[in-house]
């Protein structure tokens, strides 16, 4: 049984080496016993230009590459490698999305494995527990809960310290898109990520929302652990009402105005989904003029 691995990248060679390091390390380890799955690593070249996909070609014979124009993002990235995998492999147990900015223990893929082949978790989508880097036990990410009436949500466990010395299972509503199993008869009922309203944030929410709606069940495990660099993750620095304005516009920017009311209004039951927008967007504004304030 295939499992690939879909894997976007963008320009930051370092991380991607790191990343890649880690990653082909346990893959290497859960391929020296009794391997039930074929895990691929199938890399989406968003159109970089520092030589990502030639040194990771020479450094790993066996990764699949396919290259986008940089008009791809994490959305369309992410079906490039469904769509590649189809095509490609047969006998797909599932997908696994990754990040290149995560660093795992060798047995990684040991524990993965043996979790996606009990059958209590038959068509289910499980996500990694995540972890900051930086402090090895405090949680960045458990599950997330989501409130479809009145668009409450929130992660679940988000930057507590990790004291648990039994194996949890966590249910929710929505994942990310690190270290995040889906099930082939998961992508064959839903579809694959809206990559045209949600190009870069929210496409792994939605999809997972969608998921929900669907009838199947997500749930976060607590033994598949992953390190995320936060360092790495995109931050807007509100420094001026200018770069607030752009804030609400740009493709890669959380506060994206118009990708905002697509959600609320597709998720959010009315008028709860108004409410909602204008909260995040009221607090994001507060926080332009906090910053403002106190450069000058």
């Amino acid at each position: 049984m295939n499992v690939p691995i879909l894997l976007p990248v963008h320009n930051r060679i370092r991380v991607t080496q790191t990343g890649l390091a880690s990653l082909f390390k346990a893959i290497s380890f859960y391929n020296s016993g009794s391997s039930i799955y074929n895990f691929s690593v199938i890399l989406i070249d968003d159109g970089s230009t520092d030589g990502t996909a030639n040194w990771a070609q020479t450094n790993f014979s066996c990764i699949y590459i396919i290259k986008g124009d940089g008009n791809l993002w994490w959305s369309g990235a992410i079906n490039k490698g469904i769509e590649f995998s189809l095509k490609h492999f047969d006998s797909i147990m599932g997908f696994l999305l990754w990040n290149d900015d995560l660093e795992i223990k060798e047995d990684y893929f040991l524990k993965l494995s043996s979790i996606i082949s009990n059958s209590q978790y038959k068509d289910t989508i499980i996500a990694s527990t995540v972890y900051y880097k930086d402090i090895e036990n405090k949680i960045f990410f458990q599950g997330g809960y989501f409130n479809f009436k009145n668009g409450n949500g929130y992660i679940i466990n988000k930057d507590k310290i990790d004291t648990l010395q039994n194996t949890t299972v966590t249910d929710c509503q929505y994942t990310g898109g690190m270290g995040v199993f889906i099930p082939a008869a998961v992508i064959e009922k839903v579809g694959i990520l809206d990559n045209k309203s949600f190009p870069q944030y929210h496409g792994d929410i939605d999809f997972a929302l969608r998921a929900i709606k669907k009838g199947f069940h997500i749930i976060c495990h607590s033994d598949i652990k992953v390190w995320n660099d936060r360092q790495q993750t995109y931050k807007t620095q509100l420094t001026s009402l200018s770069v607030y304005f752009k804030s609400l516009v740009e493709f890669r920017s959380n506060y994206n105005i118009k990708r905002d009311i697509k959600f609320y209004t597709k998720h959010v039951q009315f008028p709860y989904s108004v409410f909602m927008l204008m909260r995040k967007h009221m607090l994001h504004f507060r926080k332009a003029l906090k910053s403002i304030y106190e450069k000058y």
